[in-house]
């Protein structure tokens, strides 16, 4: 069956809900309705029941014209906590009053509003707070009254009650959004009105802000970085606490390094807002290093710019209940942001204000303290400043008047007439400073005004020189005077003023710098002659002669060329007739010639202290006079301060080395390249090579000894591991030569033998021939090997061909395949007196450099003779043996330099000790190399006449052997006496004093055992040089460092055991040589040299 009534719910807005009540047409329809309105309204009711009105969400109850509740619906109920049986069939101000005011707020307001309620329109509604319970929630509702005009219910309304909460809660958030608006505009408002900002009192300024910032967003804590000086970084200005425990800032300076994050996005947000500083990436660094959070908060940083720059930053902390930073709050930041980027700029505006003031304040002070007048006129000829002096000269012309903002036309009358104003108009149209003099004749002034012209007017600076200009005339009647004096004096003369501008120069100073007089006079001489380096003594100079004293002091003055003269000046004032300092007069002495033996000075000791050499300065006595760093360094002393001083003899190895060295040098007066051994000051041995000279008196004495010395001893080393693979080479490559020859002979042996054993008989002769000759070949190669170990003597005649035979037949089995080695011997008529041993020595290095220059294809000749390299006869008594190599060619530069240790390679290592041998032996080695011929080396020796020999020279020395060994006096019997001296051989100590009492040419040198039985060999020593002073003596012993310690407190050369023959000559004939030196020298020096 249709419903014949439906209450419909069509439309729900913010602002009424309509409630249509639709009716079907028809007679029948009517009629029905009316049945259910009369006598069946009970069931209308029950119909409305289920009807859409009980679901809708609008609460509704149905009023009746009699003012009764007719019907509720289910939402009416929940919104108060009712039901439907509490409401129906009651009067609805009953219901009012007893069943809806009481879970109401304001009851009673709400009866009122609820039955003075008119019908229809918006003054019909009112709203209602529901008090929550545990029947009904917390509402907000809006009520309303809708009539029902028609049908049953004509007569009757509806009474609405809307649930507004949802808008209501809007609307509240919009309140609150708009006082809290209001509230931070009234602190924005209120910090703007105050003046603390525009006063300048930044950390005031500061103060305000961070206090105002967090009361008004309810921080706990406020801070205030600002940039600091450099830029570099952001400093912590200020900082406020809500709390009294709140602690600063873990970090009071933060830096674009440590947070670029952060950094990145200060520069560009307004303001950087986060509810969670600690998660946030842009925040999570500064809330953490630099705040020292270790929790979660909010953080809301508003970066302070000014002039688009970041400035600093304003941090506001939140670390309680969880935050969002409203809008309005980043905006209220965002601008309190800029009040402090204000108040900066107040602070920069009044620190400009207050230095500009200063800056005014102490301009016009200093104008006033100046003795010129000052006056400023503007571009219609008014004035606009005086100063006191200017002020003091126009009254006392003009009287006490008034002076500013007036006229120059009527401060002095016709002055557009006077030339010194056409002079300053001309300054002014020109634009130009201008110097304009006048004298005032009614005073005897003179004034001397300059005029700076600009846009805005001119500015005069007058001066009172009226004693200047009479100083001057003064100087100009003492001039000629003066002129006549100077102009004929040697020495430079210059006369400046007091400000050091040239007034006069006599002739020498104008021949001293090439300027002619007129073109210097007036100039500023400290620019003109002296070099910048000078330019703070002249200044000194000035103020002392200012002050009435005189100056001396040494530089130098420029020429005209802009090179320096080096000069000494005497400076000195000149005064004017009152006695006052007018004029400064110079004088200047030329030192060129004092420099530059100065200079010389400098270079010599500069080269004497830098060389890389040890240069040493040391009296004939032994004492260091002198040396240098390297030589210090080379000796082992601490420093040259400590090595001054040091006695040099305990430098030598023996005691009678340094007089052996004296003689030396007072015999040949300079010795170059000089190998010797000596100990350093902690008693290691180094090698060295000297130069040294003599220095002698007038009467040929000598008196000190100067020159350097090399350290060799790096190099003696090398060379001799150099030598020593060298000789290992050779060995072994003559080894291998010697056992192929061998291994031919004994297989044409054995070849021969086995023959003789099959051949018949008549055949066995010619087998045996064959063997003994190739035995006989095998003897004489075994012989030359036997020449390698013969014993070598000291200095003896020899045939030098045979030692280049030996060296020859060594260098071809160590050469290579394709290598020639060649000799050109030629008969000489004498022989020459050496060391066989150095000579074989010095041609060794000779061969073996040359083989190293033509590697592994060349040739390589060994030459004697007299004749020279370009076949020309040698100087005459010379002998000569050139090794000659077509190795690559030497450089001359190399050339010049290939026997100086210092200059030499590896290559040419072994030359430098080569020339000292070869000087030792009294020769000399020469190079020369070409493309065409190749590199020679010649080494020259004196060479002696034919049947001259060492026996002849040492025939009448006597040396006498003490030993307990008889083998031992045996051999070295034999040895000395083939190298031609007399020997005494003694068994034991007694028998040695006996051999020497018996000798009748006395003994010449002991060679004596460190133990000889009961009695040393010391106490022998000391009882032979009791009766023969000046004995030399070699101790030998097996014990090396015993019996060199006796050696050294006996002053005797030492020989350790077990020594060679060639050891034991070359240690005789040294010491032989020292003697007689020293006899040599006291002979001279008239002692008797016999024992």
């Amino acid at each position: 069956m249709d419903p014949v009534l439906v209450l419909l719910v069509v439309g729900l807005s913010a602002s009424a809900t309509v409630l249509v009540v639709v009716f079907l047409r028809g007679s029948a329809a009517r009629a029905r309705l009316a049945r259910l309105a009369g006598r069946h309204q009970a069931e209308a009711l029950s119909t409305l029941e289920g009807s859409v009105l009980d679901a809708s969400p609008v609460g509704a109850a149905l009023v009746d014209a009699a003012d009764r509740v007719m019907w509720v619906n289910e939402a009416l109920c929940q919104f108060f906590g009712v039901t439907r049986a509490e409401l129906v069939g009651e009067a609805w101000e009953d219901v009012v009053r007893q069943r809806l005011a009481p879970v109401v707020e304001d009851g009673e307001a709400f009866v009122r509003r609820v039955l003075d309620a008119p019908l229809g329109g918006p003054e019909a509604r009112s709203e209602c707070h529901v008090l929550p319970s545990e029947r009904r929630p917390n509402r907000w509702l809006e009520h309303r009254v809708v009539p029902l005009p028609h049908g049953a219910f004509a007569g009757g309304r509806v009474e609405q009650f809307v649930n507004i909460t949802a808008l209501r809660s809007i609307d509240l958030r919009h309140r609150a959004a708009e006082q809290r608006l209001q509230e931070l505009n009234r602190a924005l408002v209120d910090l703007a009105g105050r003046g603390t900002l525009s006063a300048g009192d930044t950390e005031r300024a500061l103060a305000e802000v961070a206090e105002s910032t967090a009361r008004t967003l309810g921080a706990e804590r406020v801070s205030v970085w600002l940039r600091t000086p450099d830029r570099a970084a952001l400093a912590l200005a200020h900082h406020h606490a809500r709390s009294a425990g709140a602690a600063p800032p873990a970090r009071d300076r933060i830096g674009a390094a440590g947070l670029p994050e952060f950094y990145r996005a200060a520069r560009v947000e307004r303001a950087l807002a986060t509810s969670d500083a600690c998660a946030d990436p842009r925040t999570a660094e500064f809330a953490e290093d630099v705040l020292g959070w270790d929790r979660t908060g909010a953080l809301m940083v508003a970066p302070v710019r000014v002039h688009a720059e970041l400035a600093g930053l304003l941090v506001a902390e939140h670390t309680g209940e969880p935050r969002t930073w409203s809008p309005a709050e980043q905006q209220f930041a965002a601008s309190m942001a800029d009040l402090i980027a204000l108040a900066l700029e107040a602070r920069r505006r009044r620190e400009a204000e207050v230095e500009r003031d200063e800056s005014r304040s102490e301009t016009a002070h200093v104008l006033d303290s100046i003795s010129d007048a000052v006056v400023r006129l503007d571009g219609e000829w008014r004035v606009t400043y005086v100063n006191r002096r200017a002020r003091a000269w126009i009254e006392e012309a003009e009287g006490p008047i008034e002076i500013v903002g007036r006229r120059l036309h009527d401060l002095f009358i016709g002055v557009e007439s006077d030339p010194s104003f056409r002079a300053l108009q001309q300054a002014v149209r020109s634009g130009r400073p201008a110097r304009i003099d006048r004298q005032i004749d009614a005073r005897g002034l003179w004034l001397e005004a300059t005029a700076y012209p600009d846009a805005a007017g001119v500015t005069l600076y007058v001066q009172d020189v009226t004693e200047q200009r009479a100083a001057e005339r003064s100087l100009r009647a003492s001039e000629t005077r003066f002129r006549t004096v100077v102009e004929s004096l040697t020495e430079a003369l210059l006369i400046t003023d007091l400000d050091g501008r040239v007034v006069y120069v006599n002739p020498r100073l104008a021949e001293l710098t090439g300027y002619r007089p007129e073109e210097i006079a007036g100039r500023d001489a400290l620019d003109l002659f002296f070099p910048g380096s000078v330019h703070a003594s002249v200044r000194e100079s000035l103020e002392r002669v200012a002050a009435g004293r005189g100056a001396t002091y040494e530089g130098s003055v420029i020429d005209r060329g802009r090179s320096e003269v080096p000069v000494s000046v005497a400076a000195a004032p000149l005064r004017d007739a009152e006695g006052a300092v007018s004029l400064v007069l110079h004088i200047l002495t030329d030192l060129s010639a004092r420099h530059a033996l100065a200079l010389e000075e400098e270079r010599y000791r500069r080269l004497f202290h830098d060389s890389v050499a040890g240069n040493f300065v040391t009296s004939v006595e032994g004492k260091l006079l002198a040396c240098n760093e390297a030589f210090a360094r080379m000796f082992g002393f601490a420093s040259v301060e400590t090595a001054i001083g040091h006695d040099v003899v305990g430098l030598y190895p023996t005691e009678g080395a340094r007089e052996e060295f004296l003689d030396l040098v007072r015999e040949k007066r300079t010795l170059r390249y000089r190998e010797s051994e000596f100990r350093r000051v902690d008693g290691t041995t180094i090698h060295i090579v000297e130069n040294v000279s003599g220095v002698f008196d007038e009467n040929g004495g000598l008196v000190e000894l100067q020159g350097h010395v090399i350290d060799v001893t790096e190099q003696r080393r090398l060379e001799r591991e150099l030598r020593e693979a060298q000789q290992l080479e050779a060995v072994a490559r003559l080894a291998s030569g010697i056992a192929e020859e061998f291994h031919g002979l004994l297989s044409a042996i054995q070849e021969r033998a086995r023959r003789l054993g099959e051949a018949p008989a008549d055949d066995a002769p010619g087998y045996l021939d064959d063997i003994f000759h190739l035995a006989g070949r095998g003897l004489a190669m075994a012989e030359q090997l036997r020449a390698f170990r013969r014993p070598r003597g000291g200095e003896r005649a020899i045939d030098p061909a045979e030692v280049v035979t030996t060296v020859a037949r060594t260098l071809e089995r160590s050469v290579a395949d394709r290598v020639t080695v060649e000799t050109r011997l030629e008969d000489v008529p004498g022989t020459v007196v050496v060391d066989p041993a150095l000579l074989e020595q010095v041609l060794l290095a000779l061969a073996v450099r040359a083989r190293e220059a033509v590697g592994d294809e060349g040739t390589i000749r060994l030459e004697t003779g007299l004749r020279g390299p370009n076949d020309d006869e040698a100087a005459e008594g010379s002998f000569v043996i050139d090794v000659v190599d077509d190795g690559p060619r030497i450089t001359p530069r190399r050339l010049a330099h290939i026997f100086d240790p210092a200059e030499g390679d590896l290559l040419n290592a072994s030359l430098p000790l080569a020339q000292a041998l070869a000087h030792r032996m009294g020769g000399r080695i020469e190079a020369e190399s070409t493309r065409e011929r190749g590199t020679r080396f010649r080494l020259t020796l004196p060479l002696q006449p034919a049947g001259h020999g060492a026996g002849a020279e040492h025939a009448d020395l006597v040396v006498l052997l003490a030993d307990e060994e008889p083998a031992v006096l045996s051999v070295s019997g034999r040895i000395l006496r083939r190298a031609g001296f007399g020997v005494l051989e003694a068994t034991g100590a007694v028998a040695a004093l006996e051999a020497a009492e018996r000798s009748p040419q006395g003994i010449h040198l002991l060679v004596a055992d460190a133990q000889l039985g009961a009695r040393d060999g010391g106490a022998l020593v000391r009882e032979l040089r009791e009766r023969h002073a000046d004995l030399p003596v070699i101790l030998t012993s097996g014990d090396p460092e015993q019996g060199s310690r006796q050696a050294r407190a006996l002053r005797a050369s030492f020989l350790a055991k077990p020594f060679g023959p060639r050891a034991l000559l070359d240690a005789v004939v040294d010491e032989i040589g020292r003697w007689q030196r020293r006899t040599r020298s006291r002979s001279s020096n008239g002692g008797d040299g016999r024992r």
